[in-house]
């Protein structure tokens, strides 16, 4: 199993991964790579491994050519708890 890391091998907080995830499921379009860029002043490299992780726990699907997702968990609780779940299955 994967550590879930940001780009200077720290950890990804709970915190960030609920706020990612309560960012995509409110959205009115696709989550892209800019769109938590833009609502989270995140970094890019940071983001990249959030949407890794949110694809590993089954969130949101591939980034496809438009360089869109499709959001597969459309319901905020459900996509928050299967995100974190993937979370702590990295920290074991």
């Amino acid at each position: 199993m994967k550590a879930y890391t940001d780009v200077f091998n720290k950890p990804l907080k709970q915190e960030d991964v609920a706020l990612a995830v309560q960012v995509i499921t409110t959205a009115k379009r696709r989550p892209t790579s800019s769109l938590l860029q833009r609502r989270l002043g995140w970094g890019y490299g940071k983001v990249l491994r959030m949407y890794e992780l949110l694809e590993d726990a089954n969130v949101v699907g591939p980034q496809r050519s438009d360089a869109t997702r499709t959001l597969l968990l459309k319901r905020q609780d459900a996509a928050t708890n299967a995100a974190l779940r993937q979370l702590r299955k990295g920290q074991k």
